[in-house]
This record gives C-alpha cells, sequence and structure tokens, in this order.
C-alpha cells in the first residue's frame, strides 16, 4: 500500500474514535493498523466511505504478475516496525521479499532459497551476530550476492570491507524509499519506479 493510500485509511480511522483497547491488528496490504473491534478487512470496509472502500479493495486484489518473476530481497532486520517499514519499500520497488528477525534465519533462508535471493539488505545491530559479521558468512558461499548493510552508525567500522567487496554498499540510517533505490541501483538492480508521493 502506498504511503497516500496509508495516509487516507489513517485520516478516517482515527477520525472515527476506534481507539485501541483490545489490541486487535488488521492487516491491510504492506500496512498495520491497530484498531478496536475491528476483527477482518470486510469490516473495516463496511464502515469506510465508499471510494475509500474501492480503493483499498483494488490495493489488495492480487497482481497479475507471479512473484517468482520479481526479483526476491532478503530482509535481515530485528526491529519489527522497521522491518514492515522497509519490506513495504522494497515491494515497492518491485521485489518480493523475505524477511527475517535474525542472522540464524538470513543463513537459513539463504540456504533454502539461495537461487532466488536477488539482494539481501542487512541490519548491523542484529541480536546474535553482527551484521558485518554475517555479510562474512554469506560471501564464503555467495561471493556475488548483491548486499545492503543498513546502520544509524558511522560506516567508519565497514571502510575496509565496503572497499574490497564491489557488491556491498552501506545505507545510513534513518532512510526512505528513494535512498534504497539509489543504493539499489548502483548495483546493478533494477527497480520500479516509485510513486510520486513515496519519492523522499
Amino acid at each position: 500500500m502506498s504511503q497516500e493510500m496509508a495516509r487516507r485509511a489513517l485520516d478516517y480511522l482515527v477520525p472515527a474514535g476506534w481507539v485501541l483497547d483490545t489490541g486487535d491488528k488488521v492487516m491491510l496490504p504492506h500496512i498495520l493498523i491497530t484498531v478496536a473491534g475491528i476483527r477482518t478487512i470486510e469490516n473495516l470496509l463496511s464502515g469506510c466511505p465508499p471510494q475509500l472502500a474501492d480503493d483499498i479493495r483494488q490495493q489488495a486484489a492480487p497482481t497479475e504478475a507471479s512473484p517468482d518473476e520479481r526479483p526476491c530481497a532478503l530482509l535481515v532486520e530485528d526491529e519489527f516496525l522497521v522491518r514492515i517499514v522497509v519490506a513495504d519499500a522494497l515491494r515497492e520497488l518491485g521485489f518480493t521479499v523475505e524477511d527475517v528477525p535474525s542472522a540464524a534465519g538470513a543463513l537459513d533462508r539463504l540456504q533454502l532459497a539461495q537461487s532466488r535471493i536477488a539482494v539481501a539488505v542487512i541490519d548491523i545491530g542484529l541480536p546474535d551476530l553482527n551484521g558485518a559479521m554475517l555479510v562474512r558468512q554469506i560471501r564464503a558461499g555467495q561471493p556475488e550476492l548483491p548486499i545492503v548493510v543498513a546502520s544509524g552508525r558511522s560506516p567508519a567500522l565497514m571502510r575496509r570491507q565496503i572497499d574490497a567487496d564491489a557488491q556491498l554498499r552501506f545505507l545510513q540510517k534513518p532512510y526512505g524509499a528513494n535512498e534504497m533505490r539509489l543504493v539499489l541501483d548502483s548495483l546493478g538492480l533494477k527497480t520500479a519506479s516509485l510513486p510520486a508521493g513515496d519519492a523522499h
């Protein structure tokens, strides 16, 4: 779901007075909305203005292209909300996404789906293994896999590793979909054009 669609949905939900008191969560395409008393997407849509409901249904409809026809990004990020936002950005850039919260999960996923992974996006501060160490382990088996490492800290500690690896890029947190697109483009990966409201 685009940022514009998410904004419109939230603009409707918040003034409607649906206040969190049960912790119920409703999944719309690529966005998490928490409201009280709403159990399904159709329950949500039944109270929406007709045009907004139609727009959300259209966004939720399966795309004609098979997901296997799009490149797959492996996203390794332990912070749940950050993982949702980055996965959403990668999908808008034309990727399917395999997301895991740990280095161990990333290595398992790479072993199972090695031929499908087109790029790995890795957070440096993982709970079970430093992201730089994870990059070294991946490189032992996949020396040509494009990798993006993301961190809120300076890239100085990884400078030698980055300079020595033509398929490795650093992305400074916080970043948006456009910064991600530029980094992926620099790795030779074809990305989809971003909607006008998301290109920042």
